[in-house]
């Protein structure tokens, strides 16, 4: 891990950054499951080391949305990373 600061809504946060293997997985009855679809690039990961600063919900990064091609045609799907 490693030290570092971002920006969020005009504050800045000091965060870990960790470098993780990442997948998009199957969900299930609206969660997801541990059944994995696709592997994607290892991404960067920023942890808040102040508190108030930690969500409830953990967001997909803007490093993952900008690697991943989304391709939707009605009912069939296609991803490309």
């Amino acid at each position: 891990d490693d030290e570092d600061e971002v920006e969020v809504f005009g504050e800045i946060v000091p965060v870990e950054l960790y470098v993780v293997d990442a997948w998009l997985v199957k969900e299930r009855d609206g969660r997801p499951s541990r059944e994995k679809i696709l592997k994607l690039r290892p991404m960067r990961v920023f942890i808040p080391t102040r508190p108030e600063f930690i969500p409830d919900e953990v967001l997909i990064g803007r490093e993952a949305l900008n690697n991943i091609t989304f391709c939707l045609n009605g009912a069939f799907s296609r991803v490309k990373v």
